[in-house]
């Protein structure tokens, strides 16, 4: 299952996570499943959020696309998406499963 997001980080918001979530449901992902991000940050972020908010967590594969987030989201473990105004807001911690450099 594919779900594509448009760049930037205005992306990072609750409607795609419930889209992301929506999508897990109607095509049954259970705790066996895992979410892979790839892209830069805001993908990341809004990937790792999901996973983590997913029946408690599910597995969860960062595949960044930029420098920036290779730093960024995928070393420090810090998920969320943005909410109104404010960056950030709503966030999940935990490592991804496995990393790995584009």
């Amino acid at each position: 299952v594919v779900v594509t997001l448009k760049h930037g980080e205005e992306s990072k918001n609750f409607d795609n996570f419930k889209h992301i979530l929506s999508v897990m449901l109607e095509n049954s992902f259970s705790r066996k499943d895992c979410v892979v991000a790839v892209g830069g940050g805001v993908v990341g972020d809004i990937g790792g959020f999901a996973a983590s908010c997913y029946m408690r967590g599910v597995d969860f594969y960062n595949v960044p696309t930029t420098l920036l987030s290779m730093v960024d989201s995928s070393i420090g473990g810090k998920t969320a998406i943005d909410c109104r105004l404010i960056l950030s807001a709503e966030s999940g911690r935990g490592r991804p499963s496995r990393f790995k450099h584009a």
